[in-house]
């Protein structure tokens, strides 16, 4: 290291490395000094978030299993299944395919909607969308609390208990 100013120190890299990640001058890298070691990763400057939408009306669960996967072998980064109203057959086959998708989790979800994404490139899923995404599941779950003391649906009910598994991963 050598020192550049009176608070800084420039770290030079490897020109192997350089080459290899096709870096330019003024190129960004992340630095992850959260531990003993300190790593250093190309910024994906290039790479678009893939969102790959499924509609799950009239759609049978098997179906949604292949459709699910075939998102996941494509190279989806997010997955947003919808409907009118996701019957809880359909929920539990979500979750199961979920559990299959390695790196992928739950992010978002209501009655309507259940959004799937990779959460394998820190990078892309920060602290504050872990944060994020916690309320967003939290505020559905309340939303749909309501809708079920009003019109009595034990369905939903049981749907929001589901939900509650998914805020609980990320406080343990």
């Amino acid at each position: 290291m050598q020192a550049t100013g009176g608070s800084c120190l420039t770290l030079t890299l490897p020109k192997a490395w350089i080459k290899h990640w096709k870096l330019r001058s003024k190129d960004e890298v992340i630095v992850d000094a959260s531990g003993p070691a300190l790593i250093i990763k190309v910024a994906n400057r290039l790479k678009r978030e893939v969102t790959i939408d499924i509609s799950l009306d009239n759609m049978p669960d098997k179906w949604l299993v292949r459709e699910m996967i075939g998102a996941y072998i494509a190279g989806a980064d997010k997955i947003a299944l919808r409907s009118a109203r996701i019957a809880p057959s359909q929920n539990q086959t979500i979750r199961q395919s979920v559990q299959l998708l390695f790196g992928f989790e739950i992010l978002e979800e209501t009655s309507q909607k259940i959004v799937a994404r990779t959460i394998l490139d820190d990078s892309m899923f920060p602290v504050s969308e872990s944060t994020l995404r916690i309320f967003n599941i939290t505020r559905g779950m309340f939303e749909d609390s309501l809708k079920a003391a009003q019109t009595g649906d034990r369905d939903l009910a049981n749907d929001i208990k589901l939900r509650d598994y998914e805020v609980n991963k990320f406080v343990h």
